[in-house]
């Protein structure tokens, strides 16, 4: 009889911490994309980065145009040519090329830092607005529900805490 009273007492005090400790826990969800493609500052900054590649587009059709035109002129006056000029113009060729190539790598570089410094702040802003609303609400943990880590999800357990981000965001 004490066993089985001591057993009971046992399960009592297990079912009872179990439920407090799953109780102080607060859960919530985001999709953290919808919610950053809803600040206006993206808009703007996309704009800006579009402008930036265009940019950096017609720089290098036009080094691309150059290199056409010469290696034409080329292939229409070499025969023309003396062995001088002929590899005057084939270094010339080759190195407009090279150039051509050391911009297209720097420009992709060019453009990733362009992106960070444009969207690195609206990003910032969006994550203090999660921060925000996580610790005034109480929440131990908020999922991302936009890069699908999130497996398996009880969504009666967890708040959608978007509406309360994009208010303390003053998104409409």
């Amino acid at each position: 009889m004490k066993k089985v009273l001591t057993l009971a007492i046992i399960a009592i005090i297990t079912l009872t911490v179990g439920k407090v400790s799953a109780q102080s826990f607060k859960f919530g969800h985001i999709n953290y994309q919808e919610v950053m493609q809803a600040m206006p500052e993206v808009d703007s900054a996309q704009k800006k980065l579009t402008a930036y590649e265009q940019d950096m587009q017609e720089i290098m059709k036009e080094m691309q145009e150059e290199i056409q035109r010469k290696s034409t002129e080329m292939e229409e006056k070499q025969s023309t040519w003396s062995d001088a000029i002929k590899n005057a113009k084939q270094r010339d060729l080759a190195d407009l090329y090279r150039r051509w190539q050391e911009y297209a790598q720097s420009s992709e570089q060019q453009l990733q830092q362009e992106w960070q410094k444009l969207f690195q702040p609206i990003m910032t802003k969006a994550r203090n607005a999660v921060n925000k609303v996580a610790k005034s609400g109480g929440y131990t943990y908020i999922f991302d529900l936009s890069n699908n880590v999130v497996v398996d999800w009880n969504e009666a357990q967890s708040t959608d805490i978007a509406p309360l981000v994009k208010k303390e965001l003053n998104i409409k």
